[in-house]
């Protein structure tokens, strides 16, 4: 009897030593992961870690990136020839020849067109 008693105090103390080896393994992956992302006080994170285990990992994981800065947005810019507002463009100068009249505005529209210029009609 006080050998089943002594194995299970004994197994009860391995149990404990397994989860403070955890809970020391968390706290070590928090502070890496903080020291990793340019975090100043990453001792607290080990706490954060030890005390809260994977949740504290999950929360370290989800924290931005102090050590780089944020990349400036771009702003992509056509080159001249592919601008959509050039100053020497002309429209083309619509006749009978290459353009057909709106039924709704009578507004002269290029053949090409599925729709009015002006109005906004379905051409037929």
């Amino acid at each position: 009897m006080i050998v089943v008693a002594f194995l299970a105090e004994a197994f009860n103390i391995l149990m404990l030593l397994i989860v403070i080896t955890m809970e020391v393994l968390f706290g070590i992956a928090c502070k890496q992961l903080m020291k990793l992302k340019g975090s100043d006080n990453s001792y607290l994170w080990f706490i954060i870690g030890f005390v809260f285990s994977f949740i504290g990992v999950i929360i370290s994981m989800l924290m931005p990136d102090k050590s780089q800065p944020e990349p400036e947005p771009t702003v992509f810019i056509a080159p001249p020839h592919q601008q959509p507002y050039q100053q020497d463009y002309q429209p083309p100068i619509l006749n009978e020849d290459n353009a057909v009249t709106c039924p709704h505005c009578l507004e002269l529209t290029p053949k090409e067109s599925l729709f009015c210029i002006k109005c906004g009609c379905k051409l037929d």
